[in-house]
């Protein structure tokens, strides 16, 4: 943290998406707890109960049915990609970033790291698969040997009398 000014754009930033989100958690839970909104198309387990229908008490209900807050809650994870496209500002920079300038990989906060080089990493995992394969020449025809020794004990008049008694 060496840059007191990206801290600060992180906390403005932090609130400015929680703040909203928090004020429309509580509009839909105090206008609009009760209402069933919806019914899930597949079978669910009763331990989905209480996700799915809050702010209704009815043991009866049905687990498919889902209220408007759960929905709510529900869009708010599922949508968030589409949320961060849509209120994006121009100078706001992405969480994978900020991480990277607050622990010095780079950006504001540290030295560019340098760019990967894909023939190095190829070369390196091409390496690491060439030390995995070996050849075992004892296992080579142990799957026929196998059957065979079981077709010859299943023929034989012994393993008979041991199988039904």
């Amino acid at each position: 943290m060496t840059n007191p000014e990206a801290v600060t754009g992180m906390l403005k930033q932090s609130l400015g998406g929680i703040v909203p989100q928090v004020a429309m958690g509580a509009f839909v839970s105090f206008f609009f707890s009760g209402f069933i909104l919806g019914r899930v198309p597949f079978p669910l387990s009763p331990s989905f109960r209480l996700m799915l229908q809050r702010g209704v008490d009815l043991p009866s209900l049905d687990v498919t049915y889902f209220t408007s807050l759960s929905f709510y809650i529900l869009l708010l994870f599922g949508l968030r990609g589409a949320f961060m496209l849509a209120f994006r500002e121009g100078g706001v920079i992405d969480e994978a970033s900020m991480q990277r300038m607050s622990m010095g990989m780079g950006g504001a906060g540290g030295a560019a790291a340098a760019a990967p080089d894909p023939a190095k990493a190829f070369e390196a995992e091409q390496a690491a698969v060439s030390a995995l394969a070996w050849d075992a020449p004892r296992l080579d025809g142990a799957e026929s040997a196998a059957c065979e020794a079981l077709k010859k004990f299943l023929s034989s008049p012994s393993s008979v009398v041991e199988r039904e008694s």
